[in-house]
């Protein structure tokens, strides 16, 4: 009897303390969403940001969300409830010198791959071609996806542009093309031919367009330095 009043007395000042310190927030952001009806890609669910794997001959390739850099704090309220609109803008001030990045995770725990980032184009409305400028590699660094994408771990280095990768297990790339991020509103990315123990496999190309994403947070709690 005793432990079950102590349960509820925690849980009531646990509420308390939420209603009283916390709060909740609603933000807009502008990721790219690409069109994979028609394709071989699917809606990855590693995480609900806009991810699509493509799978072939034991070797999987997840695409990380890809963020334009705008970003927009639309209201504020107490927990659960963001009753109070604000429309923040959160974009920082040079967002539009930032590259367009486009990160993906490809291997296999058993198939030996290859990737030829020569290859690699970002093709824009306007029927300009980009060739990735600078390519970074690195292997798992927190063993989740969403963490993975957004982490920047010791063995983070640079490869050539033109150097024919091949991928013994699972690893990281990131691309960085010579145009801003933020002006990218449309686009194609060609990842052409990879190779799968020996194996050809054609990766369909992915279109990507802005679209926005909210983000919703119930319970944010004040925590003291």
């Amino acid at each position: 009897m005793k432990n079950i009043k102590e349960k509820i007395l925690g849980l009531i000042l646990l509420a308390y303390a939420c209603g009283t310190f916390g709060c909740s927030t609603l933000h807009k952001v502008d990721y790219l969403k690409a069109n994979i009806q028609g394709t071989d890609w699917a809606r990855s669910t590693w995480t609900s940001i806009m991810s699509y794997k493509f799978q072939d001959e034991g070797v999987t390739l997840y695409t990380c969300p890809a963020l334009r850099g705008e970003k927009r704090l639309i209201s504020i309220g107490p927990p659960l409830i963001p009753l109070i609109p604000i429309f923040l803008d959160q974009t920082l001030p040079n967002a539009g010198e930032v590259k367009f990045e486009f990160k993906f995770r490809i291997g296999s725990p058993s198939a030996e791959t290859s990737i030829d980032f020569a290859k690699i184009a970002l093709i824009l409305p306007d029927g300009r071609t980009l060739m990735p400028e600078k390519v970074r590699t690195w292997r798992p660094c927190f063993g989740t996806f969403s963490n993975d994408c957004n982490c920047y771990p010791e063995d983070f280095k640079a490869i050539a542009i033109d150097q024919f990768i091949v991928v013994n297990n699972i690893r990281y790339f990131e691309l960085d093309f010579p145009t801003s991020r933020a002006s990218v509103e449309e686009c194609v990315i060609e990842l052409g031919t990879i190779i799968v123990n020996g194996k050809k496999v054609e990766v369909s190309p992915l279109r990507f367009k802005k679209a926005d994403h909210y983000r919703y947070w119930p319970f944010l709690l004040p925590f003291p330095k």
